[in-house]
This record gives C-alpha cells, structure tokens and sequence, in this order.
C-alpha cells in the first residue's frame, strides 16, 4: 500500500442519520438543514473516511451535546494517534455547528439523539509510472530494437523484387514498456496510515499469529435470524503489533460490525523484516454457529 498524501479539502458527501430512544418518544427523526463549511486539519487523519458522531439535537433543532462514535473510516476506535485524534476532534466541532428540523412527537418538536456521519475525502491514489522502456522499430511484420534494427532486414527479397526501400514509409516507431497493473482490483481499499518510510508487508490470513484473539460478540439480531457462517476482515497491523485498520469484505452483514470491534481488539506480536519493524495486511476469519 501506497502513503497518501494529506488532503486539506473535506466533502461532505453523506450524512447517515439515525434517531436513538432518550428521554423523548420522538415519532419523526431529526432532519439536518445546515452543516458548516470544514477544512481538514492539516495535521490530521490522511485517510480520510467516515467519522461518526452522536449529536443531541434540542426542540429548537440545536446541537446541545457531541460526542465521537467512530472512524475516521476503518480506523479502530482504540487508536489514540495524534492525527486521528485531530480529525475526530474536527469532526465533533463541525457537528457542534450543524442545524436540523427537529424531531417531533405528536406534531409537537422534540429532543432527541442522533448519530451522524461526516465523510472527510478521502484521497486518491496515485497513478503508478512505468519506465520509459526501449524503442523498437516495427518493420512489416519484424520487430527491431532500436539498436539493433539495421537498415535492411536480413533475408529480405531484394528492393528491386518487392519495390521495398531501405527505410520503407510504413516503417513505425513504437515504445514497449513493461508490464504494470493499472487495473482497480489490483488497488488497495484500505489507505496507508503511516509515513513514507514505512513498509507494509502481506501477511495472508493472520488468525494463527494472533497473541490475542477475542471472539466477537453475537448480535442478538443475528441470532434472531439464525444469521451465521464465516466473516472476513482486513487488518492492517502497525508495527507495535496492534490493529490500526479494520473492516469486513465478506460474510453475512448482521455479523459484520462484531467481528470488526473483535478484530479491532486483536494483537499481534510484532513483525520484522531485515531487522525493521513493518505493518502487515491479512485477513482474520470469524466463524459464527447459532
């Protein structure tokens, strides 16, 4: 995994926002109708993503009381990183400053909580370059390096028999470069969280090298609908041995968000190549069983 680069500019693409039971029996949600413009701090998070935010949004529809939930993105809740903490900090302070139509209860507005999600862009990786590569001049149907083409190809009929020249006008010039895969499932989802020097190693599936490995909770909405099977997710190990970044690629969704916080509460014993510590990618497979 490519380092990316800090983005300053944050979009707002999506607010997801969900009434949760307070003191009030609210019968309609809060809707949001003003968010300030933000700029990411230029010593936070660069890999953007979602961060949640519970909000309490009064009758008047203010914003009384914020609190962080989670994020940004795959980040797990237990990372205390400095520019995680300042991107969460960000995000708190933006949904301090945001507006809504108020939640109602028999026509009447209320209090209620919400929870809502401030999406920081998240930066695009960059191209990978591929060397220049060698010319080769294309000759009819025969390929020369440029260095070695020479100005008559060897066994050739004779010009006066095939009205040929030395140097023939369809004679093309062409730059071979090697092979490089542009394609987007050869890109990675998850965004690098340190710094240039560090190295990220692929470590396959981690469940055997764990130190620790809690088993997730089972949801009680999952056991209600018999929901089980196996759960995959992707972790980015940091070189401290603890799980910086996790999500779910596969399995059932119901099951998705505890193996996430199980995956997250992982440790690994930390891992070195040539003698430096470096991150590792892999997978840890939860297996559920009603």
């Amino acid at each position: 995994m490519k380092n990316l680069l800090l983005s300053t500019a944050i979009a707002i693409a999506a607010f997801t926002v969900s009434t949760h039971a307070q003191q009030s029996n609210a019968e309609t949600e809060p809707v949001l109708t003003n968010f300030p413009k933000a700029v990411n701090p230029k010593d936070g998070y660069p890999g953007g993503g979602d961060v949640n935010v519970r909000v309490t949004v009064n009758a008047q529809g203010e914003v009384t009381d914020a609190e962080f939930v989670s994020g940004p993105g795959p980040v797990c809740e237990a990372i205390l990183r400095p520019d995680v903490l300042k991107t969460r900090e960000a995000a708190v302070e933006l949904a301090r400053r945001a507006k809504f139509t108020p939640a109602t209860n028999g026509g009447q507005p209320v209090e209620s909580s919400t929870i809502m999600s401030v999406q920081f862009a998240v930066p695009k990786p960059k191209p990978q370059k591929a060397s220049t590569g060698e010319k080769f001049t294309v000759i009819g149907d025969r390929n020369y390096s440029a260095a070695q083409a020479p100005e008559k190809p060897a066994g050739d009929p004779p010009a006066a028999a095939n009205n040929s020249t030395t140097n023939p006008p369809d004679a093309k010039k062409y730059t071979v470069k090697p092979d490089v895969d542009f394609s987007s499932a050869n890109a990675t989802a998850m965004p690098d969280p340190a710094d240039v020097k560090g190295k990220t190693i692929s470590g396959g599936v981690l469940n055997g090298r764990a130190v620790s490995l809690p088993k997730p909770r089972y949801p009680a909405a999952a056991r209600a609908v018999r929901a089980s099977g196996a759960v995959q997710v992707q972790v980015l190990i940091d070189d401290d041995g603890n799980v910086f970044l996790a999500q779910a690629v596969g399995g059932h969704p119901l099951l998705q968000n505890a193996s996430v916080a199980a995956a997250c509460n992982s440790k690994f014993t930390p891992t070195l190549l040539l003698g430096e510590p470096v991150r590792v990618s892999g997978i840890i497979t939860y297996n559920f069983v009603p």
